[in-house]
């Protein structure tokens, strides 16, 4: 887990588990998991509470291990305003939340190469 750069979680019931654990303020051992950690991508069958999102963007920031890019993707819709969006994109260069049909792109995305690619399929 500690040459991890891409985390994907795909149709997972419970991303904000996820998002706890990353959370270095938050995880019971308050230790950076996955310290190389870059991108994180969450496709979810329910709401994602962006506010955790932003606290742990900012925690692993302060910690030295700040996130390229986040990609929030919901069939279901997005539970976000404006100002959360600004917010989080203080701790993350790219930010992708799309639902539906609707995109908002924050910054356009610089193709890149991904190193280490994982999917979680937790069902």
């Amino acid at each position: 887990m500690k040459d991890l750069s891409t985390l994907m979680l795909k149709y997972c019931k419970n991303p904000h588990e996820f998002v706890r654990v990353l959370d270095p303020s938050k995880n019971l051992s308050e230790d950076v998991v996955c310290p190389k950690l870059e991108e994180f991508v969450v496709e979810h069958c329910g709401k994602l509470d962006i506010r955790a999102v932003i606290g742990m963007a900012a925690a692993r920031e302060s910690r030295g291990a700040k996130l390229n890019s986040i990609w929030i993707l919901s069939p279901f819709g997005l539970d976000y305003t404006q100002l959360d969006v600004l917010e989080l994109k203080e701790y993350v260069s790219c930010v992708e939340l799309m639902e539906s049909m609707k995109v908002m792109r924050i910054r356009v995305w610089e193709g890149r190469e991904i190193g280490q690619r994982v999917t979680l399929a937790l069902l």
